[in-house]
């Protein structure tokens, strides 16, 4: 099928039926919109042309609706490869359209246009039904109607005030009976007539309002419930929970056998995630039910304990230093203030502490170690940098070498050695402190300084015999 923009492309001679002619209308406008009237009881469209006066929708039944075959320039696409040459078109200079009346059957009753090429058929055009237009605005009020047949007569209205009363007439014929008036108001209590006689004997009668637990309610909506107020009044209210098995819970019926949140009576919650049976609650692997209530405690062991439930235990590496009722919430085997028990502090001057596997570890500053008795629990308090006993490392003592003469020392973490006073060490220090400065005149006050010829050393000296 042809679209309507292909055959309806710049001006084309429409002829639309119009009253019992034919008019030549102009389609598109000089804007190229085209303008239609759309009859939404049957479903069809017609075109008009606007710049004709007479051409115009019907408010009362019709929607006018405009359209345009083209829409805004889009960027140019890519050269495609030409195609194949298409069917001749159209000659444009002498085609006619005639508009499809709903009652054709070609368009399916929806109407359309068939258009004409040389007075030959050569395309239809149907109507293609689209979503409802807005309501139109409201007509003008139309003529007024013809007074309608007499309607039936209404219901019986209610009976009015008594009326003055009328003078007496005449005694009419007996007339037929008439239907029943309306019940009156009920007057005012007459005077106390005589005892009547003695009735038959009644049945028993309440000897308590204890008797009304139990009755139905109207409707049979529940069991009456009877109830004695503070202020020496009675309430008696309709229980709706127990005919259907059920215990009233704060006006909620529940099921106190299965309900995990009333669990056996109100009020009694089992926990999140647990459920009840048979009025018990059942808790899960890591709780204990205390007092018909599941309870636990985070990374630790629960006991109940009098009907309470308490901490028994924490779970290896786990401390309660927040207090039993937080439960096992500290990790006693990395937290540096809660080290391997709650409030162990790992600390160190001279250091970085840590808490690793419960115990106290720590990283020393250059220079320092923690060799004492007790290792690294005492924190690094050894400057390894200058104590002969740990010089360099811990236990590396100095004194190991045991050089002549000379006293250890630590120097930079190196174990070196001072000579004695009156000592040197002239013959290298893998030797020790062997020379004695104060006698010979090879070395006399220091090493390498001798004495002349004829010369003596004296206590570092050189002397002139």
């Amino acid at each position: 099928m042809y679209s309507m923009k292909r055959l309806l492309q710049g001006v084309v001679l429409l002829t639309l039926p119009l009253g019992g002619g034919r008019t030549l209308a102009s389609i598109p406008d000089a804007n190229g919109i085209y303008t239609g009237c759309y009859l939404k009881a049957v479903g069809s469209l017609r075109v008009i042309d606007t710049a004709i006066p007479s051409q115009k929708c019907l408010a009362s039944v019709e929607v006018q609706v405009t359209w345009s075959q083209t829409g805004p320039k889009g960027a140019p696409g890519p050269a495609g490869s030409p195609g194949p040459a298409g069917p001749p078109g159209l000659n444009g200079t002498n085609v006619t359209a005639l508009a499809i009346p709903v009652t054709d059957i070609r368009c399916g009753y929806l109407g359309g246009v068939e258009v004409f090429q040389d007075g030959v058929s050569e395309a239809l055009i149907c109507s293609i039904q689209g979503p409802p237009g807005a309501p139109g605005a409201p007509g003008l009020p139309g003529p007024t109607g013809a007074t309608g047949a007499q309607g039936p007569a209404g219901p019986q209205g209610a009976i009015g005030p008594q009326g003055p009363a009328g003078a007496a007439g005449p005694t009419g014929p007996q007339g037929a009976a008439g239907a029943s008036g309306a019940t009156g108001l009920t007057g005012a209590t007459g005077p106390q007539g005589p005892p009547g006689p003695q009735g038959p004997p009644g049945s028993g009668g309440l000897t308590s309002l204890d008797a009304l637990n139990g009755i139905p309610c109207s409707n049979n909506t529940g069991l009456t419930t009877v109830q004695y107020l503070a202020n020496s009044s009675v309430s008696i209210t309709c229980d709706k929970c127990s005919p259907v098995g059920k215990t009233n819970c704060s006006g909620v019926c529940s099921d106190v056998q299965s309900d995990p949140n009333n669990c056996g009576s109100c009020g009694i919650a089992c926990g999140t995630g647990n459920s009840c049976s048979n009025g018990v609650c059942q808790c899960g692997a890591a709780e204990v039910l205390c007092n018909n209530t599941c309870c636990s405690y985070a990374n630790g062991t629960a006991a109940c304990i009098a009907g309470v439930c308490e901490l028994s235990q924490c779970n290896a590496g786990w401390g309660a230093c927040q207090g039993s009722a937080n439960g096992c919430t500290t990790n006693i085997a990395t937290d540096p203030n809660n080290c391997g028990s709650c409030s162990h502090l790992c600390y160190t001057p001279n250091g970085t502490a840590a808490c690793i596997a419960g115990v106290c570890e720590f990283q020393c500053n250059f220079g320092w170690g923690a060799c004492q008795d007790q290792g690294s629990a005492n924190g690094c308090l050894t400057n390894i940098a200058t104590d002969p006993q740990n010089c360099g490392s811990c236990r590396h003592s100095c004194f190991d070498a045991n050089y002549a003469n000379a006293t250890a020392v630590c120097i930079a973490g190196v174990c070196e050695f001072q000579c004695n006073a009156g000592w040197g060490a002239c013959q290298g220090s893998a030797n020790g402190c062997t020379t004695n400065l104060a006698t010979d005149p090879q070395n006399c006050g220091s090493c390498s300084h001798v004495c002349q010829l004829g010369q003596i050393c004296v206590n570092g000296a050189c002397l002139s015999l």
